[in-house]
């Protein structure tokens, strides 16, 4: 089917309206297993620290279920890319809020155009990860993501895996 403009081809919008009749049940779980994996998350010693949405320094509630994870400042990205190729219940790839759990790598996707120096100013370091949680159980989400970092944290050095906590 053509379409041109704003007008949706009828199957588009069959669909966009399917979506929308379960919309906030799946924000309500977006934000339930958001909020069941950070402190989860900040608990683990792979992690050096968790990105929350925050407002005058509060974490904002029921927000949805993208953060972002800063690992082991002294990983390369091999071990960066290793850790995402080893979750199973987590797709590679930049498409976010979907029923399905992903994780993609902002110095290598969606901040790939700019420059080394552009992405030390604002903050986007080769260790930094994006998870965002779909519609799966939050304990199986719990257990892939702790058996990842559990493997990538057991190839570390204790030395530098300590050292590098804030």
């Amino acid at each position: 089917s053509v379409t041109t403009g704003a007008i949706l081809d009828p199957h588009s919008s069959w669909l966009l309206r399917r979506s929308l009749q379960t919309f906030a049940l799946r924000m309500r779980q977006h934000a339930d297993t958001f909020d069941r994996m950070v402190p989860h998350l900040r608990a683990h010693p792979a992690i050096r620290q968790v990105h929350v949405p925050e407002v005058d320094g509060r974490q904002l509630q029921a927000y949805g279920g993208i953060l972002f994870v800063e690992l082991d400042p002294g990983l390369g990205q091999g071990e960066v890319e290793a850790f995402m190729d080893s979750l199973e219940l987590f797709e590679r790839g930049t498409s976010m809020a979907s029923v399905v759990s992903a994780v993609a790598q902002p110095y290598t996707g969606s901040h790939l155009c700019m420059t080394d120096e552009e992405k030390r100013l604002v903050g986007i370091r080769r260790t930094l990860v994006r998870l965002c949680f779909g519609l799966e159980d939050p304990a199986d989400l719990a257990a892939d993501l702790t058996r990842a970092l559990d493997r990538l944290h057991a190839s570390r050095p204790a030395a530098t895996a300590a050292e590098s906590r804030p």
